[in-house]
């Protein structure tokens, strides 16, 4: 799925909390965005790639498991 880095946080954590995407695809999208544009924006001095994606996995493994979070892949 692309440009859900474009979503606004509000649909991102509705998107997420109700299965119309993982937040592990919204963290793959991002981190994608940033490598794209950072160069030439030089906004981000550091990302830690693989937290993010890991957290991004625990968040969706919560959630299938029912658990309600509001702010999933904000």
């Amino acid at each position: 799925m692309s440009s859900l880095w474009a979503l606004s946080a509000h649909d991102v954590a509705h998107g997420v909390q109700h299965g119309a995407f993982a937040a592990i695809d919204v963290a793959q999208d991002v981190l994608a965005r940033i490598q794209k544009i950072n160069s030439r924006l030089n906004a981000l001095v550091h990302t830690d790639d693989g937290w993010t994606l890991e957290q991004a996995r625990a968040v969706d493994k919560r959630i299938s498991q029912g658990e309600s979070l509001p702010l999933a892949g904000v």
